[in-house]
């Protein structure tokens, strides 16, 4: 029998996800690598997202007709070729260094909706620029007022398409990876990390020639992440703000104005009641159109909580906005083998 598992070193020996997984590993710092692989606590929910999909099945209907294929779908009033979101990620020029650029010109090349994160590594009015493709800005609420204001102004001016409130980071997760790795933004080089970063010399001179490590979205106001080295767990719990309600949520669509998403409600119990005494929608699990917003079910791969709801018992709160206006999409968490087919 012929062995056909080789070694993963360059980008054209990836075919499947394991296989870019693999690379990353060879490529990053182990504070960097288990930063982006890790999950909360002993990562039970990561694990159990991956069984999850295994219970699906996939029934092709034959005798189709499939010489034309249309796989272009309609999510929050914007027409896109694929069912696909290229989805809001922090931090991303520690693992590579051209960041989120990189990725904002794939979607743009695919007319794909991107996402930006609060802690991007480049600016709002700079992904804005780039493509004509829709794009999406995940809120994360501060303590600071002006700060929040300001990233939904700039986003305003920018003409992004969207904003994703994210209602499931009151708290941080606890990440056991990142507090064996002493990982922080930007990365503190301490006796215990030195070498990991030293063994991966290209990583290192990409780091400390290129453009300066910066989250400019955010150091117009705080310099934490930016200048002051934290962890994610200690920016999350001392600069967040936890008092964040769903009058909170009603005050920021009003004051963005347009189209808006909740991202990371988990249930169909706290989904439904929100549409019978709410303006609010949820993000995750539908695409949707009206004066709402749209709700994506699921947890972010169990990076929150250790024993969030599987992603099969956070979609049903997708099945609750499919049963009010379109049809339910996920954010997948999880990569392995067919599971973003499956939760198409």
């Amino acid at each position: 029998m012929i062995d056909l598992k080789t070694s993963v070193t360059r980008l054209s020996d990836c075919h499947k996800i394991e296989d870019f997984r693999e690379l990353a590993s060879r490529k990053l710092p182990f504070p960097v690598f288990h930063y982006i692989d890790g999950a909360a606590d002993d990562e039970s929910t990561k694990r159990r997202n991956s069984t999850a999909f295994d219970d699906v099945d996939l029934v092709p209907d034959v005798l189709a007709g499939v010489d034309q294929v249309d796989t272009s779908v309609t999510v929050l009033g914007k027409k896109c070729p694929l069912p696909l979101m290229l989805s809001p990620t922090a931090l991303q020029r520690l693992f590579h260094w051209q960041g989120e650029r990189a990725v904002a010109r794939a979607a743009a090349n695919f007319g794909l909706w991107f996402g930006i994160s609060s802690l991007a590594t480049v600016s709002i009015e700079e992904v804005g620029a780039m493509g004509t493709n829709p794009k999406m800005f995940q809120l994360y609420v501060h303590k600071d007022k002006g700060l929040n204001t300001s990233m939904i102004q700039r986003c305003q001016a920018a003409k992004f398409d969207a904003i994703a409130l994210t209602v499931d980071t009151i708290v941080a997760g606890k990440r056991e990876r990142c507090a064996r790795s002493g990982f922080t933004s930007p990365p503190r080089f301490t006796p215990s990390s030195a070498l990991s970063y030293a063994l991966k010399p290209r990583w290192a001179l990409d780091y400390l020639l290129r453009e300066k490590f910066a989250l400019p979205n955010l150091d117009t106001h705080v310099n934490e992440g930016t200048g002051n080295a934290v962890s994610i767990a200690e920016y999350f719990n001392t600069m967040l703000d936890q008092s964040m309600t769903w009058d909170t949520a009603a005050q920021i669509r009003q004051d963005w104005g347009g189209t808006f998403v909740l991202k990371g409600v988990m249930s169909a119990a706290d989904a439904r009641p929100r549409y019978t005494y709410s303006t609010i929608g949820l993000y995750r699990a539908e695409l949707f159109n009206p004066p709402w917003c749209d709700i994506p079910a699921g947890n972010p791969n169990g990076t929150k909580a250790p024993l969030a709801p599987l992603l099969r018992q956070a979609m049903d709160a997708g099945r609750v906005s499919a049963e009010l206006y379109t049809g339910p999409w996920t954010d997948v968490g999880t990569p392995e083998r067919l599971a973003e087919l499956n939760a198409i």
